[in-house]
C-alpha cells in the first residue's frame, strides 16, 4: 500500500525540481489544493506524459481533497498520456 506522503513524492518527482518543491511546499503546510493544481499546472506547462496509472492517483487524490470537479475538466484531462511502444 502506497501512502498519501509517498504518492505525493512520486507525483512532484515527475515535475522540474523547483516545481516539486511547490508541490511538496503545499502539502507540507496543508495546502493540498493548491499543491493538486501546481502538479498538474506544471505536468501541462512542461508537457510531462503520465501514464494511466499517474492519471487515475491525481484523480484519486483530487477526489480525496475535494478538488476533482475544479481539475479534471480544465487539467486532468488534457494531461498527456505517455505513448505505448508499438
Amino acid at each position: 500500500m502506497i501512502d498519501d506522503a509517498d504518492t505525493w513524492n512520486r507525483l512532484a518527482a515527475l515535475l522540474p525540481e523547483a516545481d516539486a518543491r511547490e508541490v511538496g511546499d503545499c502539502r507540507e503546510i496543508g495546502e493540498q489544493e493548491a499543491g493538486l493544481g501546481l502538479l498538474v499546472f506544471g505536468l501541462l506547462t512542461h508537457r510531462v506524459p503520465i501514464s494511466e496509472t499517474v492519471r487515475a492517483r491525481i484523480s484519486v487524490l483530487a477526489e480525496d481533497w475535494g478538488g476533482r470537479e475544479a481539475l479534471t475538466p480544465g487539467y486532468c484531462g488534457a494531461v498527456a498520456t505517455e505513448e505505448r511502444p508499438p
